[in-house]
């Protein structure tokens, strides 16, 4: 469950292996960590999104889905600026912003999201299942 990690701007990915963390929040820290964020990933007015697609190719946030059904669908990561997502899908983000900025965010790609994301409950906060990983850099 070793996956690409892309930084909008930065030309070199990274990998991370899901199997280390417990749910979204450990994944969001750590990526806030090792694209040197300074706190602006995890930030409650964050100006950048962490996106991820699927294997249909359709692209979500981060949060979407519960924690093990992300790691079993998820193909690559994203972090992209929030005005580099609402100009990649014209029209599916910009009129629910002004409604709920906090979940406005979440419909990428057409897809609704499934409710909001709870911080700390047990669907959300198991690790991935393990099926031998690699780590470093691609």
């Amino acid at each position: 469950f070793t996956f690409q990690v892309h930084k909008q701007g930065i030309a070199l990915g990274r990998s991370v292996d899901l199997t280390k963390f417990n749910g979204y929040n450990e994944l969001i820290a750590e990526l806030d960590r090792m694209f040197e964020f300074e706190g602006a990933l995890v930030s409650p007015n964050k100006s950048w999104l962490v996106v991820y697609t699927d294997n249909e190719g359709d692209m979500m946030l981060v949060g979407d889905d519960p924690w093990k059904e992300f790691c079993n669908m998820v193909h690559k990561i994203y972090i992209y600026t929030r005005e580099e997502v609402h100009r990649m899908n014209p029209g599916t983000l910009s009129s629910r912003v002004e409604e709920n900025p906090a979940t406005s965010d979440r419909r990428i790609a057409g897809k609704e999201p499934k409710g909001p994301v709870p911080a700390n409950n047990s669907e959300n906060s198991e690790r991935c299942p393990s099926i031998g990983t690699v780590s470093g850099f691609f």
